[in-house]
């Protein structure tokens, strides 16, 4: 989606019907650059965009009631409209939203051909799917939403947005389809009439383990979205420790992340320790559990060698060649029938051949290593044994100190760490809590699916008794294994997509960020910096706002990035304008150089809503080359100027009086620059 021409008429600000702007659709020259002061209409131009295709405005737009233009008004007008022409996949269509007295009509949309306009019918729907309305959500910005835009989510609408913006939504759809097939199916074999009453009590089962298994699986997203929350929580809270006014809260704040820092490696190599101890068994298994059996296989050959049972230390083809030459070694003749050909004869019953030999000979190594690798073992063992008990040692230690150190910072007598304090202790409750019931819900439906399978095994035995219920098995084995498969996609598909946004905001703080830091992506897409440690690490305002630009701007590229993307599972990305009002607020000017350098890189309509005091300078400098469309916005006043400022600004050597007085009319006036 790529938006043309917005036109305004009567809606707050811009009186008339002669508001209009032409934006940037360049590849090169990507950027529409509107100035405006505050109060003059640029978040207005933000929010008409939005209340046109979706009727929405931002949570800070003031009175959102009053749409009409107050000078039309005065006049006699009672209505408003927003027009708004885009393209999308090579169409042109035209949208347009009326507010009449207090009534706001739905979106009228038009698909223009060849200069004709035809009228869709279910023109929200096809917006909709142009442009999801969660996703305009971060495609349309006000400064102070990009501010916010990593803080005070609500369930997982955050997550869910993200997600359409990546494309879930088929995938997801199909999953959610084939669940309610799969349950369709269920009913059937529950309705089936003529069945034995063990088939029907099965059947029963099976629905309310797969009923409770859906339960639980619901409570169990629930907790690790919560968990993560809590995670996050604690994290501020250590942040505000970190960095709180009290310096001796300060340092012991430190201090304790330095020893729970060792006390998450000492718990690493105790678990790697371990993992090595129950790796023996692998290594070392046959050498114990074989010590008894080595012993009497060894005792038996060489027992039996001292009594003759087992074949002598001479060849068998050495007895077949005297008999076959019919002459002993001695000279005497060997006769057929004969007592000396018999005694020969009776020589091969004793007689040593390749194959025997070469077993007896393996055996004897065999038995031999494993009385002599024992000792390996044990050593083994001992080594690893000695090392647990180092590390528990330390762990303990580590423990004390760290409980010392926590208990020296709850008893600081100020007001500030104590209230960080509680609420540091709330979180670590909820984390734990919240750890009860994961493994609590874990331990529940591994039994109930371990039950299930046994049903589903039963169920599936009675085909051979039913063809009905040998077909409704069948489908639902099937509509299982395409669930599964789906799931497994999906989750590789979320894993890879935040490691490649990951990938391209850490090559934004790479290349801008003044502090050596990496981003990191949570399971609900919340992101936030760290250090090599994986620790957060606290932001300041300026350093949120870069993060959080560099975060909207990779899914933006993102999605842009799949825009093309073929296939029948996942639905494409999509292209899209990125209009941000008042981006630079909080940003210092080399932070407002990086973002104006790097913003215009990831989106390829870019549509900037700037005050001359987030322009001026390093932002001018920046994107002055990529500007391929640029208007002021003119404050029209009855009112006397007296002492009020002309609000003048500079483009190209030009200067542009932004408010004038003693007009005829109170309104907003567009003037192009470009």
């Amino acid at each position: 989606m790529l938006l043309n021409k917005l036109k305004l008429y009567n809606f707050r600000q811009f009186y008339g019907g002669d508001a209009e702007i032409e934006f940037s659709t360049d590849i090169e020259k990507n950027i529409t650059l509107i100035h405006g002061e505050n109060g003059v209409g640029k978040t207005t131009i933000l929010n008409s965009i939005l209340w046109c295709l979706y009727e929405k405005l931002t949570h800070d737009f003031e009175q959102p009631q009053e749409l009409i233009c107050l000078q039309s008004i005065k006049e006699g007008g009672r209505s408003c409209r927003v027009e708004l022409y885009f393209e999308y996949e090579e169409e042109q269509y035209f949208a347009q939203r009326n507010f009449q007295n207090t009534q706001q009509s739905p979106v009228k949309l038009w698909k223009i051909t060849h200069g004709n306009s035809d009228e869709i019918n279910a023109g929200q729907a096809l917006i909709n799917t142009i442009l999801p309305p969660d996703m305009a959500e971060y495609f349309f910005f006000h400064g102070e939403g990009v501010s916010n835009i990593n803080a005070g989510k609500s369930g997982d609408k955050f997550k869910r947005a993200i997600q359409d913006i990546l494309g879930f939504r088929l995938a997801e759809t199909a999953v959610e389809d084939l669940k309610d097939i799969n349950k369709k199916w269920t009913k059937e074999l529950a309705s089936l009439q003529n069945i034995s009453q063990e088939q029907s009590d099965f059947i029963k089962k099976k629905i309310n383990h797969v009923a409770s298994i859906e339960k639980y699986d619901g409570e169990l997203v629930s907790i690790l979205s919560n968990r993560e929350m809590y995670d996050n929580d604690l994290e501020d809270v250590l942040l505000r420790l970190r960095t709180c006014s009290n310096g001796d809260a300060k340092e012991l704040q430190q201090q304790i992340d330095g020893l729970t820092r060792k006390n998450s490696e000492v718990n690493t190599k105790i678990r790697t320790a371990k993992a090595e101890k129950q790796g023996l068994i692998k290594k070392y298994g046959i050498i114990v559990f074989g010590q008894k059996l080595a012993n009497q296989a060894l005792d038996f050959i060489d027992k039996q060698s001292i009594t003759a049972k087992i074949p002598a230390p001479y060849d068998e083809s050495l007895v077949n060649d005297l008999i076959k030459q019919k002459y002993c070694i001695c000279g005497r003749e060997l006769l057929f029938g004969t007592p000396e050909y018999l005694k020969v004869k009776t020589l091969i019953d004793r007689a040593d051949n390749a194959v025997i030999r070469d077993k007896i000979n393996k055996s004897i190594v065999a038995g031999t290593n494993i009385k002599n690798r024992l000792s390996d073992f044990m050593s083994d063992l001992e080594r690893i044994e000695l090392r647990l008990l180092e590390l528990d040692a330390e762990k303990r230690d580590i423990e004390t100190e760290l409980k010392e150190k926590n208990n020296t910072l709850k008893d600081i007598p100020v007001d500030e760490v104590k209230n960080l304090e509680k609420l540091k202790d709330t979180c670590n409750t909820k984390i734990r809590l919240n750890e009860h019931a994961y493994f609590s819900i874990k331990t529940k439906l591994s039994t109930l699916n371990n039950e299930l399978q046994i049903f589903e095994a039963k169920i599936r035995s009675f085909g051979g008794q039913d063809i009905r219920i040998s077909g409704l098995t069948a489908h639902q084995n099937y509509a299982e294994s395409l669930i599964k498969l789906c799931e497994t996609k999906l989750f590789q598909y979320e894993n890879d997509s935040k490691k490649i946004i990951a990938s391209i905001v850490n090559q934004t703080l790479q290349t801008f960020s003044r502090k050596d830091f990496r981003v990191k992506v949570g399971d609900d897409f919340s992101f936030y910096l760290v250090r090599e440690d994986g620790k957060r690490v606290a932001k300041s305002k300026g350093e949120n706002l870069l993060l959080n630009l560099s975060f909207v701007s990779a899914l933006i590229e993102f999605a842009q990035m799949r825009s093309g993307a073929s296939g029948e599972f996942f639905v494409s990305g999509t292209t899209a304008p990125f209009v941000i009002d008042a981006p630079f607020g909080e940003l210092d000017n080399t932070y407002k150089r990086a973002s104006a350098e790097f913003l215009p890189q990831r989106s390829r309509q870019l549509i900037f809503l700037l005050s001359s005091s987030h322009w001026v300078g390093a932002v001018d400098e920046t994107i002055r080359n990529k500007i391929g469309s640029e208007y002021v916005l003119i404050s029209s006043k009855t009112s006397a100027q007296n002492d009020k400022p002309a609000d003048e600004i500079l483009i190209d050597d030009i200067t542009y009086v932004q408010s004038l007085y003693n007009q005829e009319k109170d309104a907003t006036i567009i003037e192009k620059v470009r």
